[in-house]
């Protein structure tokens, strides 16, 4: 930048006020970028309170006597910076952990986010937060009620914090600007030997604002059973009691079907599970595309966004191919939401060619690429279908009848997962409602 900053890394912003058709110049966030030295300033997060201020949150190496006394070793800490002016200037860092001090620990990713009125930030940390906690990696919050000029001293998240070494990390957060607030992470906890040593996605919930939060719980149902990677998780809300997760995963199950076509290879996969109780429980997951049941491409990184009006848009990278449409480099994906299932509600009454099912629902879109009409199955009466099932009900049931693109079918092996090879297969047959 003309020589105004530093060589090391440090945090630039850019703003736009025509819906990012252009860009302004970027400017230093970090104050310290024109003197510090290699403070490494990296992994930035933002976010908004709907009332004029931004707050930016990073990961920095910066060891100047602001932030650490003399003597003590050259840990990362958390910085912060806000802006009232739409990022055109920023105010001098902060330390978002309070512990910058005279803590020891590397923190490390942080999520920062706002409700409007509190700001809460999640990060992992390796700090034991004064002998309290133990030194693996731990996911730590703090909040804000001046809008990042302050923030409360660091509380762990995970309820395991003080038992063994459990490796939690990369933590996402949102809320629904009532107070509750869902927070996600990878982590090889086993929860007191009830899971599985790999990495699985655990959340943990906060109803006063990040003030506390409640004992850490699955995210990912196959959690106790598999051995699979879930990893790099991310959670959005629509404010409206809907709850949305996505993370990467290489299960070869999920909701007791595969997830991708025997002898597709070892692929990975963008896994997606959704609450309506804040997070509280989880109904059971699927792939978040229709093509992770034979595709090979690895999908990773994924990320969401919603609108007041229950859309719902992910986004992911990816080095699938297409069938050969596109190069095998890593790529960004997206799907458009085209799932509609129905809760209860409203009347609503189903005719295929062979049965009528009159039931009460109401219509909640989910972002799958379900390949069901606009008009929304009446799958609540048909937890079996491997297109509703994640809609409707968190528990799919015995093997039966399944409604698919308004035919019926049934499953030939009950007592196993033999018919269940494929999701769909090319004559339209719904194998995959067959249970264990």
């Amino acid at each position: 930048m003309g020589a105004t900053i530093g060589t090391d890394f440090d945090i630039l912003a850019a703003t736009t006020t025509d819906d990012g058709a252009t860009w302004s110049d970027p400017v230093a966030v970090n104050s310290t970028a024109g003197f510090d030295v290699d403070a490494s300033d990296r992994l930035p997060d933002i976010a908004y309170n709907g009332a004029g201020t931004w707050v930016a949150a990073w990961h920095s190496r910066y060891a100047g006597d602001v932030f650490r006394s003399a003597g003590v070793g050259p840990d990362s800490d958390i910085l912060a910076s806000s802006s009232t002016d739409d990022g055109a200037t920023w105010t001098s860092v902060t330390a978002l952990n309070t512990n910058a001090y005279s803590d020891s620990g590397t923190d490390l990713r942080v999520d920062v986010e706002s409700n409007g009125t509190t700001w809460v930030a999640v990060w992992d940390s390796k700090d034991n937060l004064g002998g309290t906690i133990a030194t693996d990696p731990d996911i730590l919050s703090a909040r804000s009620l001046d809008d990042g000029a302050t923030w409360s001293a660091p509380l762990a998240v995970n309820s395991h914090a003080s038992g063994p070494s459990s490796r939690d990390l990369y933590p996402r957060l949102a809320g629904d600007g009532t107070g509750g607030w869902v927070a996600v992470w990878a982590s090889k906890a086993t929860l007191g030997g009830t899971l599985s040593t790999d990495f699985d996605i655990l959340s943990a919930t906060s109803g006063d604002d990040g003030a506390t939060w409640t004992t850490a719980s699955t995210v990912n149902p196959w959690a106790a059973g598999s051995n699979s990677l879930d990893s790099f998780p991310v959670v959005a809300t629509d404010s409206a009691g809907r709850w949305m997760a996505a993370w990467h995963s290489k299960a070869d199950v999920v909701r007791s079907f595969p997830i991708r076509a025997t002898g597709s290879g070892s692929d990975e996969d963008i896994a997606v599970a959704f609450s309506t109780d804040a997070g509280a429980s989880w109904l059971t997951s699927d792939a978040i595309h229709s093509s992770a049941y034979g595709d090979s491409g690895v999908d990773t990184f994924a990320t969401l966004a919603m609108a007041t009006d229950g859309a719902w848009v992910p986004a992911w990278s990816s080095t699938e191919n297409l069938g050969g449409v596109i190069g095998g480099d890593t790529d960004i994906f997206t799907v458009q939401p085209s799932c509609e299932c129905r809760f209860a509600g409203s009347s609503t009454t189903t005719t295929t060619s062979t049965t009528t099912t009159t039931s009460t629902s109401t219509s909640i879109s989910l972002p799958l690429e379900c390949p069901v009409d606009g008009a929304g199955l009446a799958c609540e009466s048909y937890r079996d279908s491997p297109i509703c099932a994640l809609c409707c009900d968190s528990d799919p049931g015995a093997c039966g009848d399944c409604l698919v693109a308004n035919m019926f079918f049934t499953c030939t092996t009950p007592a196993n997962n033999d018919a269940c090879a494929q999701r769909i297969n090319a004559a339209g047959c719904a194998d995959v409602c067959c249970g264990p």
